[in-house]
This record gives C-alpha cells, structure tokens and sequence, in this order.
C-alpha cells in the first residue's frame, strides 16, 4: 500500500498581501502550517489510539520568486528525517498552474506531552509511519 502525505491546497488571498500586492513573508508560514495541521490530521490512523501531541520547534522559509495574490498554491510535504523524539519535514510551496516553486521549507516536529511539559518518544507504530512514508 503506497503511503500518502495529503497535499494542501491553497488560495492567496487579498490579507495576505502586502503593500506591493505580492503574498507577504510571513503568508507562507501560516500555509506551511495549514499544509502539517493536514499532515498531522491523516496521524490519527497510525497512532493505535495513543495521545501525541505535536509542537513546531523551529520553522525556516526560503523564497524563491514573487508571487501575487488571487492565485491558487500547492504545499506538498515530505517527511525528511526521523529522530528519537522528533521528525523533520519539508514543504514546497508552488503555483498550481504554473508549477513554478515559489517558496521552499522545512520545520522541526516534536512528540510533546502537555500534561507533564515535556518531550516523549515517538510511538512505534507513529514511527514505522513516519520512516516508511520518508
């Protein structure tokens, strides 16, 4: 069974322009997050009923050309790295009719346990996801 990161896709809006009328910086941070609160979203299945919380412990965005709003934008994710209490994925962010990359990221993923305030190890069957999917 091929193992499928779900992709995110999204229209630029008027907000989230700046003055120029191009998509502003931080823009492509909020559709790096809506790309992982999807990729997050399709866990719940390989988790077995564990409670897993997820925290962002560093974020980065490198921009590669200008885009203006009113255009419609793909962020396809790919996990890159697993480690013992943390995952590290990638997104690219590009326009879907031109298909040109418009932007490239990379976020840092940490298994957190609220109650106790602290990092937990990634749960086996979260892992065998996570390493088979990369």
């Amino acid at each position: 069974m091929a193992l499928h990161i779900p992709e995110a896709v999204i229209y630029a809006r008027f907000n989230d322009s700046d003055a120029s009328g191009y998509i502003s910086s931080i823009s492509y941070f909020s559709y790096m997050e809506e790309a992982r609160t999807k990729f997050f979203d399709s866990l719940q299945s390989y988790i077995d009923e564990e409670v897993v919380s997820f925290i962002v412990a560093s974020a980065h965005c490198e921009y590669e050309r200008c885009e203006r709003v009113k255009e419609h934008l793909s962020v396809t994710t790919t996990i890159t790295q697993v480690g013992n209490k943390s995952f590290h994925l990638a997104h690219t962010i590009s326009n879907t009719q031109s298909g040109v990359v418009i932007a490239r990221g990379k976020a840092v993923i940490v298994c957190f346990n609220f109650q106790n305030q602290q990092t937990v190890l990634i749960p086996d069957s979260l892992r065998a996801y996570l390493e088979n999917t990369r």
